[in-house]
């Protein structure tokens, strides 16, 4: 099973992921959290310092990022394999839970350094494997503030239309309330997963 955990810097979603790992260790055979993208098989979900200022590089040049558009869908084809040899009951598969997505970029072009058109990389969104579920923790700007000052309140208004416009675009994406006490979150979290495999 891939599960996808999205929301604007300060939802609360490495927190909710480190729970949900702990959690399901005892439900999935395999329990796999990745960062971003899959790093070509490697895992690495938590390498690298965490981003304090995703907007301060200027974005890559047109052949650049197409480039890295390309590399992107190599590297999430990589998880097309496991996949597909999950079968079974949960005891018998496995579980990816990625903090973040690809997606992100077409929220936060900015934030990746794409520079090129936005259709084309909704166009090779349409190729990346798509996950059994997608689950946005919201929050409203003033919430999100008092946590990170990474982007500004109108920034973050707008990265939480696109968040909602994409959510709402897609039969097997929900939302949860990330103002609720960390334990609430991740129990909702883990009741949509378990409910889905169900």
């Amino acid at each position: 099973m891939i599960v996808v955990i999205l929301g604007v810097d300060g939802c609360g979603k490495s927190s909710v992921v480190e729970m949900l790992e702990r959690r399901f260790a005892r439900v999935f055979r395999e329990v796999r959290v990745l960062l971003l993208r899959p790093m070509l098989g490697r895992g690495g979900a938590r390498e690298g310092a965490p981003v304090t200022d995703p907007h301060r590089l200027p974005p890559r040049g047109l052949l650049g990022s197409i480039a890295k558009l390309f590399y992107l869908l190599v590297d999430y084809s990589t998880i097309y394999p496991w996949k597909w040899r999950q079968r079974g009951a949960p005891k018998d598969r496995g579980i990816i839970i990625f903090d973040r997505y690809y997606h992100d970029l077409l929220v936060d072009p900015r934030r990746y350094r794409y520079g090129a058109p936005l259709w084309l990389a909704r166009w090779i969104g349409n190729l990346v494997p798509s996950p059994d579920l997608w689950i946005l923790l919201d929050a409203p700007p003033d919430v999100i503030l008092a946590r990170k000052q990474e982007v500004s309140r109108d920034e973050l208004a707008r990265q939480r239309k696109a968040y909602f416009a994409f959510a709402g675009d897609r039969d097997n994406a929900f939302t949860i309330d990330a103002t609720k006490p960390l334990e609430d979150v991740t129990q909702g979290v883990e009741n949509l997963i378990l409910d889905r495999l169900r």
